[in-house]
């Protein structure tokens, strides 16, 4: 949803909606704000999921309950949606099947063991990762002591970080070397590598997005089409009009 004009960072607990649900708007990009989430049990491809018609309305009606202007379907600019597998714990409702995660580990004679993972989500995935390993560690022997409780994790960053990058690419400008900390944390300065000036970074494709980025997104995070670059590893398809995307979809085709 384009609101260049206010950014909002709000959860709404509506008594009036009947399902009780939490619905949230949040900063996004800046310029926009994202208003989720809906939970509906889907059925056949996972791969076809997409925002409905009546999960927009639900969303649109639930906000608007709280805004002094009204938003509207025309205000999306993107709509997406996401499949998270979760436990089923015999719930009728979606919105309330846990979010817990649940192991199941399988043993069976002498053959390998099999750990079954169902649900889970980011947020506590290293808790999950350390109980998986834990669950598997009678059968590894060699395996070492759990450490990641205070092991950082990689791409972290900070204002301190994006100072010092700004020092060591002084002929960068600041449009560049922001976003691709946003993007990357500290793993930003592995994309820059030896680049002196925009130049260095390849092909100009889009948004702040260059060919150097292309080439490590396919290199390192298994990026092989177009949508990957413009949608899942960045969002630079959301400041772009629909022929824009479609010119830029064809210059990341031709350099993959």
């Amino acid at each position: 949803m384009n609101q260049s004009a206010l950014v909002f960072d709000v959860f709404l607990g509506d008594p009036d909606q009947d399902d009780g649900r939490v619905v949230f708007i949040i900063p996004y990009e800046d310029n926009y704000s994202t208003i989720g989430a809906t939970d509906v049990p889907i059925e056949g491809n996972p791969k076809k999921a997409a925002a409905s018609e009546d999960e927009i309305h639900y969303l649109l009606a639930a906000v608007n309950r709280y805004m002094t202007t009204e938003i509207r379907e025309t205000d999306i600019v993107w709509k997406f949606s996401g499949v998270r597998p979760l436990y089923d714990d015999d719930v009728k409702s979606a919105s309330k099947v846990t979010r817990d995660y649940h192991l199941a580990l399988k043993t069976e004679n002498d053959s390998r063991p099999i750990l079954s993972i169902f649900g889970g989500k980011i947020t506590t995935y290293r808790c999950l990762a350390e109980e998986a390993l834990e669950k598997m560690s009678p059968f590894i022997p060699a395996m070492g002591l759990s450490w990641t409780r205070k092991g950082f994790l990689p791409g972290g960053t900070m204002k301190a970080f994006l100072d010092d990058l700004s020092k060591r690419y002084p002929k960068l400008d600041q449009g560049v070397i922001s976003p691709l900390a946003q993007r990357h944390g500290s793993i930003a300065a592995d994309i820059l590598g030896d680049a002196d000036t925009t130049d260095d970074l390849g092909q100009f494709i889009a948004e702040i997005l260059y060919e150097r980025e292309i080439d490590y997104f396919k290199r390192q995070e298994w990026a092989f089409k177009p949508e990957d670059f413009l949608w899942r590893r960045t969002k630079a398809g959301l400041h772009l009009a629909p022929a824009e995307r479609e010119k830029v979809a064809a210059m990341i085709e031709a350099l993959l």
